[in-house]
């Protein structure tokens, strides 16, 4: 210190080493705050079923489809899905409806996107299944949940018509097996990606015989006898 000058300080070294970190100092104090890039992902240990990047809503569409055209197409499916809850929130699952139909397909301007879980749901379209979560509410899950989906007055309708062009359980398949879009609510914007988990994978053919469900490498659910 010099009178008549004050007390000059050497600035405090935060850098830490990490590339995928930046150090600030604040009351003499370090703190590291990571980076949201995608060179800094850290892979989950889980199956993944998505990795949502954006601002402050994401969406994750589950498709399903069979591992060839021979085998049996599924009418049930049942999942886990987990997934950090300091990075992201359940806001519910979506799939689009046509409320109006003509000989060619759905009448322009009548489809809607509508929700498909908690209060007030309306079943997939068109093949009629339901939703049913543990819990119950999305607004109740914490971290993950459990689904079922299920055709309630028809067991054996079929979820998906999707199945493996090349009989191998992978892309490409005969069309899109979308059945469901999954929306979460993003605690902070991230261009890194949170992950969604899913495992406890059971499917059913409606006989009912139950299948086996993998995930391809494209994250596409794949059923096939047991």
């Amino acid at each position: 210190c010099t009178p008549g000058e004050g007390c000059v300080h050497s600035p405090v070294d935060c850098d830490d080493g990490d590339p995928c970190t930046v150090g600030t100092c604040n009351g003499g104090q370090c703190n590291q705050e990571q980076l949201s890039l995608p060179e800094c992902v850290v892979a989950p240990d889980c199956d993944t079923l998505c990795v949502l990047t954006g601002d402050t809503q994401a969406d994750c569409t589950i498709a399903l489809a069979r591992v060839s055209e021979t085998s049996a197409p599924p009418a049930a499916l049942a999942f886990n899905l987990s997934y950090d809850e300091g990075q992201m929130s359940l806001d519910n699952f979506y799939d689009v409806v046509c409320f109006v139909e003509s000989a060619s397909g759905c009448v322009e301007g009548a489809e809607f996107e509508v929700a498909v879980a908690g209060s007030g749901a309306q079943t997939l379209y068109p093949s009629g299944h339901s939703l049913t979560l543990a819990p119950t509410q999305p607004s109740d899950w914490n971290g993950g949940g459990s689904v079922v989906i299920a055709n309630g007055s028809n067991g054996s309708a079929i979820l998906s018509n999707a199945y493996s062009l090349a009989g191998d359980g992978e892309a490409p398949f005969s069309e899109d097996g979308g059945i469901v879009t999954v929306r979460m609510n993003l605690q902070a914007p991230t261009q890194a990606g949170y992950p969604i988990c899913i495992d406890s994978l059971q499917g059913s053919d409606g006989i009912p015989t139950t299948l086996n469900v993998d995930l391809s490498s494209d994250a596409t659910l794949v059923t096939s006898a047991p």
